[in-house]
């Protein structure tokens, strides 16, 4: 199985586009929320339905512990 994560914050505008690029070699996708407040997730959960996971993360201004608790998820 091969599974994309995503780190995502007010992603609004490209969060579609990141999906489709991926979206035929991947089974399954992590959205890593660092606090989004605008339709990021909701356009996210449009288009992967129940091949997506959303996993809240509080944002601690570090991009490095970020990304490590994605690869950790």
């Amino acid at each position: 199985m091969i599974v994309a994560t995503i780190l995502a914050h007010n992603a609004e505008s490209t969060i579609q586009q990141a999906i489709q690029s991926a979206e035929r070699l991947v089974d399954r996708f992590i959205l890593i929320d660092t606090g989004v407040t605008d339709r990021t997730i909701e356009l996210a959960c449009n288009l992967l339905s129940e091949r997506l996971s959303v996993v809240v993360y509080s944002w601690k201004n570090d991009f490095a512990s970020a990304r490590n608790f994605a690869m950790h998820s």
